[in-house]
Order: structure tokens, then C-alpha cells, then sequence
């Protein structure tokens, strides 16, 4: 199966070096869910060149909005390229109310995933993967306390992987519990620091079965979603 994914980010989806695509963990985790699947990868700067170049696209948008627009170019592209199946990513963020509430952190993620189900299915997409990080892929680094000793050679505090998807804090304050601050102490702790090459390490070393117990909402559907595809 040919899917075709676009991302945010370099350590989401990766990014281009040298001319050639280096994938990120979300590739990772595509291809240890459905090890059949052929991924390709675009950049949003490709979706951004084709909105503004497509005229005949832009009536077909009309009614979309959010993040379903971003999905309908996709799966545009995709058809392009003899794809079967897109995958869009997106991260979740924050909710409007309480960022730390389950029940908010859930209707977040299903407003967000809906936006994207929604473009790729005005676009007429059967195959359809919303991956929808709750509150990002740095939350879904911390899915898997176990991942990291066989990497660092070290044990991080446990404390930093409980209930991954239900962090937030203030993104300035290093101390804080918003992820990416979470996930910096914690490879600090194993004499590193987060980039693209360390997600991908990860990602290839996670339990995801564990991923999915930790980060029940949204990893555990995504990989329901691709479960499908089998």
C-alpha cells in the first residue's frame, strides 16, 4: 500500500537534507504498524505552492475550513501520485478550557481529527489516516519510559511519563509541564538534547503496545486506524 503523509515538522515527519527526504518518527511508526506500507512524504510547503496555484481548487474548498483544507491539497497530491492511502498530521495542542481535563484533552482531539477526516473526504478519499498527536509528537516520545535505557544507557524519572497526553504548562518555564519541556529534562537526564535523529531513535525503540496503554486517546487510535488498513 502507497501512502502518502505530510507533517508539520522535521521531528514529526522529517524533513529534506541534501535533496533526499529523512523521514521522522511518524514514518517509524507508520512502517512498524503496517511493515507492507510503501511512505512517501511531502512538506507543507508543497501544499502552501499548490493552494496558491490552483484556482479550480480553490472553488472545491469552499465550506472547508481549519485544518480539513490542509487535508483536501493533500489528498489532491496524493491522487497525483497513484497513492491509496493519506495520512495527515496535525498536532492536538491545547483545549480552549482546562488543557489538563480527559474530557477535554478528548474532544479536542476528536474536533481536530474530524477536520482532517472531513477534507479527505471531499477530496473522495477511502484510505484515510488523521494522526492527531494529543498534545504533540513530544507527548508520544514519552509514551514509553522503558524506550530509553537501551539508547542513553540511562533510567529517566518515571515521574516524567504519566498520562503523556494530559500535559501542559507554560511552554517558556524549562520547569514546566508542557511536553516539550517534559521531554528536554528528560533527555537532559541522558546527556541529550530533542531533535529530529533522537525522536526517530524512539520511536524505532518504544514498546506500542505500551505507547497505546500511555497515550490512549490518540496513539491508540491512530494505530486502531491503520489496523484497518491491514
Amino acid at each position: 500500500m502507497r501512502i502518502l503523509v505530510v507533517g508539520e515538522g522535521p521531528t514529526d515527519c522529517g524533513r529534506y537534507k541534501d535533496n533526499q527526504w529523512v523521514d521522522g518518527p511518524v514514518q517509524i511508526y507508520l512502517r512498524r504498524l503496517l511493515p507492507s506500507a510503501d511512505v512517501i512524504t511531502i512538506d507543507k510547503n508543497h501544499i502552501r505552492r499548490d493552494r496558491k496555484s490552483n484556482s479550480r481548487q480553490q472553488r472545491s474548498i469552499r465550506g472547508l475550513k481549519g485544518h480539513s483544507i490542509k487535508a483536501y491539497y493533500a489528498a489532491e497530491i496524493a491522487k497525483e501520485q497513484s497513492c491509496d492511502c493519506v495520512a495527515v498530521y496535525v498536532d492536538a495542542d491545547k483545549p480552549e478550557d482546562n488543557p489538563k481535563a480527559e474530557h477535554s484533552c478528548r474532544q479536542r482531539y476528536q474536533n481536530i481529527k474530524q477536520q482532517i477526516i472531513d477534507g479527505l473526504s471531499a477530496a473522495h478519499v477511502e484510505k484515510q489516516i488523521a494522526i492527531v498527536p494529543l498534545k504533540m509528537i513530544e507527548s508520544w516520545m514519552l509514551g514509553d519510559p522503558n524506550a530509553f535505557p537501551p539508547i542513553y544507557q540511562c533510567q529517566p524519572n518515571n515521574r516524567w511519563f504519566k498520562k503523556p497526553e494530559l500535559l501542559w504548562g507554560d511552554k517558556s518555564d524549562p520547569q514546566s509541564d508542557y511536553p516539550k519541556c517534559v521531554l528536554n529534562r528528560v533527555l537532559k537526564e541522558c546527556h541529550t538534547t530533542a531533535c529530529q535523529d533522537e525522536f526517530v531513535k524512539i520511536a524505532k525503540a518504544q514498546n506500542l503496545d505500551t505507547v497505546k496503554e500511555r497515550c490512549p486517546i490518540s496513539f491508540s487510535d491512530f494505530a486502531a486506524q491503520v489496523k484497518t488498513l491491514l
